[in-house]
């Protein structure tokens, strides 16, 4: 099941190497509940800092969490049919 899909448009972001792990892109990496996290191609781990859900103002991943909590292992990537 899980949540309805939400469009987010990144506006800041970091990445850093990631070691070898079971995550394919898009999955959300555990951690600090304040970040948010994913696992990218080539193995590299993106940090989101700044982003803007459709049709609301551009906020802190940290602020987005608050109304948006998201677990380990969710997937963010293309809406599928």
């Amino acid at each position: 099941q899980g949540h309805p899909p939400v469009r987010l448009i990144l506006n800041r972001a970091t990445w850093t190497d990631r070691p070898e792990g079971p995550e394919r892109p898009g999955d959300v990496i555990a951690g600090e509940p304040a970040r948010l996290r994913v696992a990218a191609g080539e193995r590299t781990l993106v940090e989101v800092l700044e982003l803007q859900p459709a049709g609301k103002r551009r906020m802190s991943a940290v602020e987005f969490l608050r109304g948006h909590p998201v677990a380990s292992g969710e997937r963010l990537g293309p809406e599928t049919p």
